[in-house]
């Protein structure tokens, strides 16, 4: 069974969609690599090791949801470039495109966990130190 061209229009959107998700998370996992030094209060201490582990996380979450949303995008661009192999691709999309979300997800709780625990260490504890 192919799909349609209005059908194939939205496949070829899709996977330009997810083409932007590559490079947005491709972007921020590498700032995060660049930027993997101790911050503000811990530019001359090292940094907790909690804050550590979850940078570390953080990074490879970016890579493996890039990765996950790059395999969806070649499966979508290829569902309007080939024939007779429609559905088997559109099947192998989804399930790269449930794996990106879900590496997206653990991405977003990460940061959302980084930035509750740094706020609450330089807030409560440096801030003090500091003044």
């Amino acid at each position: 069974m192919e799909f349609t061209e209005s059908q194939n229009l939205n496949f070829k959107n899709l996977s330009k969609s997810s083409s932007l998700a590559v490079f947005a998370f491709s972007i921020f996992g590498l700032i995060n690599v660049l930027g993997f030094t101790p911050v503000f209060g811990w530019q001359t201490s090292t940094p907790p090791i909690l804050f550590t582990v979850l940078s570390i996380i953080l990074i490879f979450s970016c890579f493996f949801s890039a990765i996950a949303f790059k395999k969806a995008s070649t499966n979508f661009s290829l569902i309007v470039t080939t024939e007779n192999n429609d559905l088997a691709l559109l099947a192998s999309g989804g399930q790269q495109l449930q794996k990106a979300f879900t590496w997206a997800a653990v991405t977003v709780l990460i940061i959302l966990i980084r930035s509750v625990y740094f706020n609450a260490i330089y807030d409560l504890v440096l801030r003090k130190t500091i003044n």
